[in-house]
């Protein structure tokens, strides 16, 4: 850092998880930190990792683990196993604190220690350095590490010398599934994830504000897109608008739209989330307003729900504790 930041500084965190129905496709964290104060600020994220570095730096896997050490289990006076390293003769040392160095670009991938990797996308700053380094200690405190096993992390060190924005994607990933695309839409505000499950948008913005990208709309401060081959997913984590392809969400409050070929779900919240130090409170019900092409009727009948045919859309009406909704042609 070219100088210290002191404060104050404003700082507002976003977080939008985005997962599948599926367990075994990805699940991965947008984050996006913005800043007010006009001091340099630093964001940090640690990994336990063999090494960071940009995907073509790491894109040979196999050799940057071939001389990854080993562990030798032997038994301790508890009764349990002592994992001992056990690195080759003349092979890198993956236990050492290694000193900073700087990174170039916005793409980065942390290969793990447990056989899942890290991609990062940095969708901003576009502009400022990013660091590594790597630290960690053989050992540590045996209430916390029995085994006395050595511990080492590395850092994805990112910086601002003022006001501005992290946005981030932090995508882990089992070692064998290949990697997605990353890009940024919408004018900074959405990121677009590509892979072999489908497309992803995530849109996050401090403020109320509208964004579009490709086929998708948005208003508000916090919802998604997920088109994928488990089906398609419009989801509001706020209130706001998505819309995307022909289907659209609106609602004051969270929600999510999911969409097959025969079938419209509304998912709806158990309860909203005031602000800090308050309990949650009970959902209260809501009216949401339902984009879809063709004719959709309600699946079944269900106490206090409504469903009305208006000229560019549906309006849906929901009374308390209600969960979800199904729609049908």
């Amino acid at each position: 850092m070219p100088e210290k930041g002191k404060p104050p500084v404003d700082w507002r965190r976003q977080t939008l998880f985005l997962k599948d129905d599926n367990p075994e496709e990805p699940a991965y964290l947008l984050i996006r930190d913005s800043i007010k104060g006009g001091k340099p600020t630093m964001w940090q994220m640690w990994t336990i990792s063999y090494t960071l570095d940009t995907p073509d730096k790491v894109r040979d896997v196999d050799a940057i683990l071939a001389g990854r050490p080993t562990e030798t289990l032997t038994p301790d006076p508890d009764g349990g196993m002592d994992a001992k390293p056990n690195a080759p003769e003349g092979a890198k040392s993956w236990n050492a604190i290694l000193p900073s160095r700087e990174l170039e670009g916005n793409r980065f991938t942390a290969i793990g220690q447990l056989g899942v990797d890290v991609e990062y996308y940095i969708a901003s700053p576009t502009n400022t350095p990013r660091h590594t380094l790597r630290w960690g200690t053989d050992w540590i405190v045996a209430q916390t590490n029995k085994h006395e096993r050595p511990e080492y992390q590395d850092l994805l060190h990112l910086q601002m010398p003022g006001d501005g924005t992290y946005f981030v994607a932090f995508y882990p990933r089992k070692r064998d599934m290949p990697a997605p695309e990353f890009s940024t839409l919408g004018e900074g505000t959405i990121i677009k994830v590509k892979g072999t499950f489908g497309t992803d948008f995530g849109f996050l913005s401090a403020t109320e504000a509208n964004a579009t990208g490709e086929e998708t709309a948005f208003h508000g401060t916090a919802a998604s897109v997920q088109d994928r081959k488990t089906g398609l997913v419009l989801s509001l984590a706020a209130k706001g608008s998505v819309r995307y392809k022909g289907y659209g969400l609106a609602a004051e409050v969270p929600a999510a739209l999911r969409v097959k070929a025969q079938e419209l779900t509304v998912d709806l919240p158990a309860g909203l989330q005031p602000p800090a130090f308050e309990l949650m409170k009970p959902f209260p019900g809501a009216t949401l307003s339902l984009t879809a092409p063709g004719a959709w009727k309600l699946a079944k009948p269900q106490p206090g729900v409504t469903l009305e045919r208006k000229e560019d859309g549906y309006v849906l009406t929901v009374p308390v504790g209600c969960r979800a909704v199904s729609l049908v042609r």
